[in-house]
């Protein structure tokens, strides 16, 4: 949940945010707000703890935080013109909204850190860049585009369903030329969405009994999902480096998913019959069938890429048409870009 920095950043932004106060600086508003939104982000955070408590170290709660010294939010100006007011619109988003204070708050305790913990200075140079940008939520845009922008540096762990956020990395993809390991996210992607896709149609909501009957399965079932898991890592990097055409690619998947049998009846408690079924209706589902070829269609089609499932189960579902096929233009600029994936799901979406 974005709500859990260390007590330095929170301690920064609070002593600054009381100077502002006693010497009613104009941003004091914004600090009010950037305040009120990450208490309740902490809210929800120690709801949402509590409510998956039973899981135990069963769920992952990470935050990854981005620098937020002056450089790297001016990295991005080259994109302001059209990228902040898609930015400014995407915080409308509570979800995002969360994210960005607190990305707004290690903005502050950064600058603390740069200004010699001197409160007016922070405030001056926040208020020159509010004045630079035109207003002073574009302070709170650029935090979000420095957010939401990680794939630029190689971190690509990470989920959005917001279209504005993926119209942003579309038009920050297109001029990038920095080259990750295609392959590697590539099988990584496929396998995460393959095995979601596979136990989806029969793993219950993380509401209250749909937590203990999650956690009963991997208590109990541990080792089936091992070997699952292990399994469709295998298939997705068969998958992936073979780069079947599309006409041999949904063979290729079900010969994969016939694989799994053992394991998914096992962990779900299914016949031969029922497997068979959820196989069709896996490769004959648009959504799933679209999600899966895009993975492939990146890497058949030399396109470099930083999402990984998290993203394919979100944006990728919004894909119209077979993702194999890919447009000719930008084609040169598409190849060299860790987005590119992502500007071609935007193109088609």
């Amino acid at each position: 949940m974005a709500a859990w920095p260390m007590g330095d950043p929170i301690d920064a932004f609070i002593s600054v945010g009381e100077w502002a106060n006693e010497k009613k600086h104009p941003l004091i508003g914004l600090f009010t707000y950037v305040y009120h939104y990450f208490d309740l982000a902490q809210e929800h955070a120690v709801a949402e703890m509590e409510h998956f408590a039973p899981l135990g170290d069963k769920i992952s709660k990470v935050l990854t935080v981005y620098p937020g010294t002056p450089e790297h939010y001016e990295v991005w100006e080259p994109y302001h013109k059209v990228c902040l007011p898609l930015a400014l619109k995407a915080i409308n988003n509570e979800a995002i909204l969360a994210t960005v204070s607190t990305d707004f708050i290690f903005r502050v305790y950064e600058l603390m850190i740069v200004f010699d913990n001197n409160p007016e200075k922070v405030l001056a140079h926040l208020s020159e860049r509010a004045k630079y940008l035109g207003q002073e939520k574009f302070l709170l845009a650029e935090c979000a585009l420095n957010r939401y922008t990680l794939p630029k540096t190689g971190n690509g762990q990470w989920i959005t369903d917001s279209e504005e956020m993926l119209n942003i990395l579309s038009i920050v993809g297109k001029s990038s030329s920095i080259e990750l390991d295609l392959n590697g996210n590539m099988i990584e992607g496929l396998s995460s969405t393959l095995f979601d896709k596979i136990l989806q149609p029969y793993t219950p909501a993380l509401d209250g009994a749909g937590i203990s009957i999650i956690n009963k399965m991997m208590s109990e079932k541990s080792d089936e999902l091992l070997i699952l898991k292990q399994k469709v890592s295998r298939e997705a990097f068969a998958i992936v480096n073979e780069s079947p055409s599309e006409r041999m690619l949904k063979s290729a998947f079900e010969a994969s998913l016939i694989t799994m049998e053992k394991e998914v009846s096992s962990i779900v408690e299914i016949n031969k019959s029922s497997y068979k079924n959820l196989i069709n209706k896996l490769i004959e589902d648009r959504v799933v069938w679209s999600t899966f070829a895009g993975f492939v269609g990146a890497a058949t089609n030399g396109m470099p890429m930083s999402v990984t499932a998290a993203l394919g189960i979100t944006a990728l579902s919004s894909v119209g048409s077979t993702a194999v096929k890919v447009r000719n233009e930008d084609k040169k600029k598409l190849k060299e870009s860790p987005y590119s994936f992502i500007h071609y799901l935007a193109s088609n979406a």
